[in-house]
């Protein structure tokens, strides 16, 4: 696409602090020189980066660190929380005797399944209901 190789640079102002509007600019043109196989000069960035970081105290930069870690921890373990498996009920036996052949039914199929601590209730993954409903219907449970 281009002869020459990709050469980007960010030019904060030079009068005003750095903003989250400046870093978003400079993360498209890093990842527009990336994409294209080239380079992006960075100095300028930078330096506007620790000016803006050396204005704190001690005891300023030790909150602002604080605070970041809580939230990309908070974010950590909503993500965590939100991708966990989700099971759903499947079938509640009324004997041990259905809960065994149901057991069995679903284990000759290779259906993920947890049992309760009674071994009477069956929960599946959502997205296997369907099919081991069809499962458990087409064998009269």
């Amino acid at each position: 696409m281009f002869d020459r190789k990709v050469r980007v640079r960010f030019a904060p102002s030079p009068t005003g602090p750095l903003h989250i509007g400046g870093v978003r600019t400079a993360l498209y043109n890093y990842l527009f020189a990336k994409q294209h196989g080239g380079d992006m000069i960075f100095r300028t960035l930078w330096q506007k980066i620790l000016d803006w970081w050396n204005k704190f105290t001690a005891k300023q930069k030790t909150l602002v660190v604080g605070a970041g870690t809580v939230v990309l921890l908070t974010l950590i373990i909503l993500l965590s929380a939100l991708n966990q498996p989700q099971y759903v009920l499947l079938a509640s036996a009324n004997s041990t005797k259905e809960a065994s052949e149901i057991k069995e039914l679903l284990d000759s199929n290779a259906v993920n399944y947890k049992m309760s601590d009674d071994g009477l209730d069956f929960k599946v993954l959502k997205k296997d209901r369907a099919n081991a409903n069809l499962l458990l219907g087409a064998n009269d449970i």
